[in-house]
């Protein structure tokens, strides 16, 4: 066997949107992918164990000749944790046992488990082979705890059985920033990071300095976990919402989150369902003013700065929060909340900006997922943006390799193909045998042919006739949009259409819009003003006369958040699309992400033919074949 020299994997480990990282210099290629995508539980945290093995199948690497493994992980302060000993095999196996697929699933059957007593709980376990396994692991390991790095390194020699393991960490909103400077292009950028928490601060601004990055701005968090006003929340708060952290650090992000949680969405996972009910209302209200009280600019130090006071008095306050919503109602409570982030993010940009004048912004974090907010950088600081494609903390891992093969030597010019990828397609594959053997186990219920030449004119032909379908191909999207190759698509043109992909595909709130994906040289036809953005990271303004044309691609107040798509970002996916211009006259398709709500995007053939049998999707594209739901009547 050959043995190969240092594999640098960066990872997020033990952290909302857990995942990796690995960049191969020597053959210019990548590979990144979050652990929910294996696993299917959103915003997964369990360490990204089974997403290495993926990195194994696809490169085809046999673990035994590795000599050594680096990995990189991008929370400095969890060097310094202790965590439990075989945390993925315990985590792994009482998931197995509850028999939960999905993340609503595995909160409700958590609560039912933990509701249980001691010997119901050893009765359900002892009935299956995770359940046992779980015992087993629980029981040998019981509460003893290791150090972070040694867990970090126990897992991978598990996985790497010949190689020696090294743990590293870095700053998490420095590997946000480089995650960024590595694939945006802009060779002198203001870089600029918006989260909930990482490292102690929620937002930090770096500048080129050499080969380096230089730190210009930092916005600490305030630790509010052991305070009195946090201890009060039990009772008030549900135990899985504070397990969540955002009432551990006060911080714009985790703001945000509270509100969403607030208005009955899912914290750190619905944000974006606040920014679309933001729509509905205007923000000028007395909420918005008790926002502006919490946080301050600091035009001094560059920097964001938290009053504790007018924090804690207003969102540890659950009842005042609810008088809120009561009187004000849900759409301006979150329209309030949506200005209050736009504030506060862009006057620290222009701020920074005015002293570190640059011509290009770089944004990343969780709070970078923000398509308006982001619209309105573009639109009011500065028209070169760049938003990083996975821009949560999924996307640290690939900062985190970056940082980690810098540190072992490696140039800027072995770096370059990563800026050639237009297109996030950095996740995995599977080979059309695995395809074939999913479709054939599926017989009873699909019917399929193979449309490898001319699928895409056939789709673009459905769609115009009102279809819903939905198309799996190639390598999988990194971040959080799909981007043609798991999506779901429709017909902008049909003013049904989004209430159906809402009401029976799936099964979200009516308010929320869908994005479209357009051809790029239709970009200054429709809007009023748009940039190049290919990852669906920024929200623009349709011209006023193309609302009445596609509805089904605008908001309520006339934005979409658009990929443009020129003809070598996607072949395929652009036939799509140039037929159905052909057939509409307008190369322009809704296209979501290929999954049912509450779920993952789609990663195997038996996931995507799992969700699309569940839902009331009319076809489904599988690597070419086309497959139709077979009628109970066959």
């Amino acid at each position: 066997m050959a043995i190969q020299d240092t594999l640098v994997i960066g990872a997020n480990f033990l952290n909302h949107d857990s995942g990796i990282f690995c960049i191969d210099v020597t053959r210019a290629r990548a590979f990144g992918m979050s652990t929910e995508r294996i696993t299917r539980y959103k915003h997964d945290v369990l360490p990204p164990v089974p997403v290495v093995r993926e990195l194994l199948r696809e490169w085809q690497i046999d673990p035994r000749t590795i000599r050594r493994v680096l990995v990189a992980t991008s929370l400095q302060t969890q060097m310094r944790s202790q965590v439990k000993r075989g945390l993925y095999a315990e985590v792994s196996s009482l998931r197995g046992a509850l028999g939960a697929r999905y993340l609503q699933e595995v909160v409700r059957r958590t609560d039912q488990y933990v509701s249980l007593s001691q010997a119901g709980r050893l009765r359900l376990m002892v009935k299956s082979g995770p359940g046992r396994r779980y015992l087993v692991s629980h029981l040998a390991r019981g509460r003893r705890s290791v150090a972070f790095p040694q867990m970090v390194a126990a897992e991978f020699s598990r996985l790497f059985p010949r190689a020696e393991v090294e743990v590293c960490a870095f700053d998490h909103h420095l590997a946000h920033a480089m995650s960024g400077l590595v694939l945006s292009g802009f060779e002198d950028p203001l870089l600029v990071t918006l989260d909930g928490w990482g490292d102690g601060f929620f937002s930090k601004a770096f500048i080129r300095s050499g080969t380096g990055l230089q730190e210009v701005s930092a916005s600490p968090t305030i630790r509010a976990l052991e305070s009195p006003e946090r201890h009060r929340l039990h009772g008030l708060v549900p135990a899985h919402i504070l397990a969540t952290g955002i009432f551990d650090d006060l911080s714009l992000g985790h703001f945000y989150s509270i509100v969403t949680w607030l208005l009955g969405f899912e914290p750190v996972s619905d944000e974006g369902k606040v920014e679309a009910l933001a729509a509905y209302a205007t923000p000028d209200n007395e909420f918005l003013e008790a926002l502006r009280k919490t946080i301050a600019l600091d035009s001094e130090h560059l920097r964001l700065v938290i009053s504790p006071a007018e924090a804690y008095s207003l969102y540890f306050d659950i009842a005042r929060l609810q008088d809120f919503v009561h009187r004000l109602g849900r759409e301006a409570v979150a329209a309030a909340a949506q200005r209050f982030l736009e504030e506060r993010a862009l006057g620290l940009v222009q701020l920074l900006l005015a002293e570190h004048p640059r011509r290009a912004v770089i944004l990343s974090g969780g709070c970078a997922a923000n398509v308006v907010l982001n619209m309105q950088m573009y639109e009011r600081l500065c028209p070169n943006l760049y938003v990083v494609p996975a821009m949560g903390d999924d996307g640290t891992a690939l900062g985190a390799a970056v940082l980690a093969l810098q540190r072992s030597g490696a140039s800027d010019g072995q770096l370059q193909f990563l800026k050639k990828a237009t297109l996030p397609y950095f996740g995995n594959q599977h080979p059309r045998s695995t395809i074939e053997g999913a479709l054939n186990r599926n017989r009873e219920r699909v019917s399929f042919e193979d449309r490898a030449g001319d699928w895409p004119e056939a789709v673009a032909r459905f769609i115009h006739e009102g279809q819903i379908g939905a198309i799996y191909q190639g390598r999988m999207e990194w971040g959080p949009r799909a981007l043609g190759n798991r999506s779901i698509v429709a017909n902008p043109c049909l003013e049904e259409t989004r209430h159906r992909i809402n009401a029976v595909v799936k099964r979200r709130p009516l308010f929320q819009p869908f994005c479209p994906t357009i051809l790029d040289e239709e970009r200054e036809r429709l809007f009023e003003r748009a940039y190049l953005n290919r990852h669906m990271t920024c929200a623009f303004k349709m011209r006023k006369e193309f609302w009445g044309c596609l509805p089904g691609a605008i908001h309520v107040d006339g934005t979409a958040r658009v990929q443009f798509l020129a003809a070598a970002d996607n072949p395929m996916f652009y036939r799509v699309l140039t037929e159905f211009k052909r057939l509409s006259g307008f190369g322009v398709v809704i296209n979501t992400s290929f999954n049912l709500h509450g779920r993952t995007i789609v990663n195997t053939p038996d996931d995507a033919l799992d969700d699309f049998l569940e839902s009331q999707m009319d076809f489904l594209v599988l690597d070419g074949y086309l497959v139709r739901r077979l009628s109970r009547e066959t």
